[in-house]
């Protein structure tokens, strides 16, 4: 809910980081219900930044739920928002939700084309989370389609990069994909005390 002489944008931010955490830790359902209590469906009512900042992970907890139609409708929506914006790091999450998305409707070979595409503009901006959480998603794709060795790559290159972040859910993540394509995994690195900073 909105505090009373608080800036709504302010609100819907704040709603929106909570709701993401709560995707991230396995509950979409609640993930998604708290997106739509922090904006409902009115956009119109948002920045063009603050909107394209809350569909990414609305659009993460269709694709959980197994909601496709209804990603797909956020999917481009945010590709439409995006190019309308012309942010760089807008159209590099759009392409990569859409590869997500694409992976979940089971075209696995669309989704790497998608995603590397993502990943190419997200690491020319410097968005170095963007581009390991991509890379995670590419390695699954690349595994679908059965080019298990060059997926083992990306995911192993996952895992040193989320320790460098200090991203313990996206390492965990890449390292259970690793053992489901029989590869063992050595534990976590300890990042410099300033690593993780540095990459922000």
């Amino acid at each position: 809910a909105a505090v009373a002489g608080m800036d709504p944008h302010i609100t819907i931010r704040a709603g929106r980081a909570l709701a993401a955490l709560v995707v991230l830790h396995a509950d979409p359902d609640r993930g998604r219900a708290l997106l739509v209590e922090a904006a409902g469906e009115r956009h119109e009512l948002l920045g063009a930044a603050a909107a394209l900042w809350m569909l990414r992970p609305r659009i993460a907890a269709e694709v959980a739920l197994g909601s496709l139609d209804a990603a797909r409708s956020l999917v481009d929506e945010l590709s439409q928002r995006a190019n309308a914006a012309g942010l760089p790091l807008a159209k590099a999450r759009a392409l990569i939700a859409d590869g997500e998305l694409t992976l979940a409707e089971g075209d696995a070979s669309a989704a790497v084309e998608r995603l590397s595409h993502g990943i190419a503009l997200a690491h020319a901006f410097g968005a170095r989370l963007d581009v390991v959480g991509a890379r995670l998603t590419l390695g699954r794709a690349l595994a679908a389609t059965g080019s298990a060795a060059e997926a083992t790559g990306i995911l192993r290159t996952v895992t040193g990069d989320a320790d460098v972040l200090g991203a313990p859910a996206l390492r965990a993540a890449a390292a259970r994909e690793l053992r489901r394509l029989g590869h063992r995994v050595p534990g976590a690195t300890r990042p410099a005390a300033d690593a993780g900073l540095a990459a922000l």
